[in-house]
């Protein structure tokens, strides 16, 4: 186990094939081992209804330390500031809905 900045612990071998080419990256694998795809489709980062979806879905929100222990991991390990992070993570997060739509579709 490997203990990170953020404090969140990880088995040292699900971190080494993680790209580190650009925070965004990054932080888009770090989210798939820590919480998974499908979970990844169906919560968002705060739990608010969308402003801008017809349907009023309202999405159970990540658990709220691991998101932070995880923004603050990729915070130290590339020098960004957390509001960058939390959009790498939005992104992320409206990505997987997005795959998960499509894979239902098909």
């Amino acid at each position: 186990m490997v203990t990170l900045s953020g404090g969140l612990r990880l088995k040292k071998a699900l971190l080494s094939p993680i790209n580190s080419a650009s925070y965004q990256r990054y932080t888009a694998e770090l989210l798939v081992i820590v919480f998974g795809r499908d979970m990844l489709a169906s919560h968002s980062l705060n739990g608010r209804k969308a402003s801008n979806k017809g349907d009023n879905v309202v999405k159970d929100s990540l658990p709220a330390e691991t998101v932070g222990q995880i923004i603050e991991h990729v915070r130290s390990k590339f020098a960004v500031e957390p509001g960058l992070v939390r959009a790498a993570i939005r992104t992320k997060l409206n990505n997987e809905d997005k795959m998960r739509k499509r894979r239902v579709l098909e």
